[in-house]
């Protein structure tokens, strides 16, 4: 659900590490929805999808192969 994962970024991310210049994360519909596109904004965050079906492109992808 958006609204969940607004409040975890808000809680867990930004509270532990402070503010970020950039998020990068996959295509979810819960990233890109209206609330958490907003809560970007209004942060001065840029946030960076990465492309579908391109798992290269993708850290978590990338390390999972690894494994």
């Amino acid at each position: 659900k958006a609204t969940t994962i607004a409040q975890i970024f808000l809680d867990e991310v930004l509270c532990r590490f402070g503010f970020p210049v950039r998020v990068i994360s996959d295509n979810g519909v819960q990233f890109l929805s209206n609330v958490f596109t907003q809560l970007c904004d209004l942060l001065g965050i840029h946030h960076q999808r990465t492309p579908l079906y391109h798992p290269q492109s993708n850290l978590s992808e990338r390390i999972n192969r690894t494994l």
